[in-house]
């Protein structure tokens, strides 16, 4: 299956100018969407589209990485997560 798109949108953005000084204020959401679903946020995940899969991974310096199979709408990108 395909990797989930990852993008970018502006969530908040204020400026301040008075005469305590001035402030700039902007925050960036990062979200995932795979199968036309937003299946994450920042780094908020739905666990309601996350599976436990079998498949793991060794790394010699993060150690074992475990792998979740996104599933949305019946279809499953397997080990995407």
């Amino acid at each position: 299956g395909a990797s989930p798109v990852w993008g970018e949108r502006l969530r908040h953005r204020s400026l301040h100018f008075g005469d305590t000084g001035a402030q700039s204020e902007l925050s960036i959401m990062t979200h995932a969407i795979w199968n036309g679903t937003v299946i994450a946020e920042s780094d908020d995940v739905d666990p309601k589209y996350l599976h436990d899969s079998d498949h793991t991974s060794v790394c010699g310096w993060k150690g074992q990485a475990r792998y979740h199979h996104i599933v949305v709408d019946g279809d499953t990108n397997e080990d995407a997560a």
